[in-house]
């Protein structure tokens, strides 16, 4: 299964959702710590760039939106 998801997404992204998936089930992200660490720093710049599209839409969405009046 996994040099399947390896071979469909590519080694970097396989090695994501494959350390995702365990950290999900709770078992061990990976045997080596190395590649742990590299799998956690994948999932951190990959959230972090989540949340700033978010910032980015949201702001988009406020700075259209009519200002209300109280």
């Amino acid at each position: 299964m996994k040099k399947v998801l390896y071979w469909l997404m590519g080694e970097k992204a396989g090695r994501t959702i494959v350390g995702a998936w365990n950290w999900l089930w709770g078992l061990p992200v990976a045997s080596g710590g190395e590649v742990s660490v590299v799998v956690a720093e994948e999932s951190l710049r990959s959230m972090q760039e989540s949340v700033q599209k978010l910032a980015t839409a949201v702001s988009t969405q406020v700075a259209a939106a009519p200002a209300r009046q109280n």
